[in-house]
């Protein structure tokens, strides 16, 4: 018969483990592959500037009826392709929405009780269903569409100036240097900052829902003053990183701005 095990056979346990896993965060800039699954889940008014150009240039066209009706009819044109584009970028916006929070939903549900839910905390959980979806929402649609409609604007300006006075397009190509380089040099930065600020708010989550679920327990025990200062902590350490964040973009657009006023000087004495 095999001897039983004594307290020295016994396996030892690692005082190093901790009851809640740590929460892990990607490094680098936002990956392709992001992007890629993001879309897979799921106008432009050129012409009436060129043709009021045309119009005001034109002395035979001034007085002329049909030349308004032309301007009106391009001008209706736009308007419908703007409400395409705002319906177009709401359906892709609403079915990568619903794609995602299915798709975690059930993710979620099959994950195992002492591998998953018992060394996650439920703010962790809750940050994940509430901040990270409000983003795909609203946030990624908002800026989505600025952005189809800044590629246009800037597709119409440079197709403008590029019939009007063409030698303002040799500057064009330093400009968008310029631009992609402070980009490049912001992005990471800024990358980095939001997903700390991702992931200090989940402590703070956890703790406000561990707070309401036992504020009996919390008053029977006067622990009050100890939670408060538990709350101020953690509200403390997420605003570093949420304060830090908004003043890099408000350091961004500042660049921005000069180096568009720099453009705008250049081409307005040259």
């Amino acid at each position: 018969s095999t001897k039983p095990q004594t307290s020295q056979e016994l396996p030892q346990k690692d005082d190093t483990q901790t009851l809640i896993a740590q929460e892990e965060r990607i490094e680098g800039a936002v990956r392709l592959q992001t992007y890629t699954t993001y879309f897979g889940s799921s106008g432009w008014n050129v012409a009436g500037d060129i043709y009021l150009g045309h119009w005001s240039s034109t002395p035979s066209l001034l007085s002329s009826i049909s030349a308004g009706g032309i301007y009106g009819g391009i001008m209706g044109v736009a308007l419908l392709l703007v409400c395409a584009r705002s319906l177009f970028v709401l359906y892709i916006a609403q079915s990568c929405s619903l794609h995602f929070h299915d798709r975690l939903f059930r993710k979620v549900l099959s994950l195992s009780v002492p591998l998953f839910f018992d060394v996650t905390p439920v703010g962790r959980i809750l940050n994940r269903f509430s901040n990270d979806l409000d983003t795909l929402d609203s946030q990624i649609p908002f800026y989505g569409y600025l952005l189809l409609q800044f590629i246009f604007q800037i597709l119409a300006l440079i197709i403008v100036c590029g019939i009007t006075t063409p030698y303002v397009l040799i500057a064009y190509p330093l400009m968008f240097y310029c631009f992609y380089k402070l980009q490049t040099y912001f992005n990471p930065t800024s990358g980095a900052l939001k997903r700390m600020e991702s992931i200090t708010r989940s402590p703070l989550v956890t703790l406000v829902s561990e707070t309401l679920s036992g504020l009996a327990t919390i008053r029977a025990f006067k622990l009050n003053s100890e939670f408060i200062k538990w709350n101020r902590d953690r509200l403390d350490r997420h605003m570093q990183f949420f304060s830090t964040f908004y003043l890099s973009r408000c350091w961004f657009q500042m660049r921005l701005d000069w180096m568009s006023a720099s453009i705008i000087i250049v081409v307005a004495f040259v």
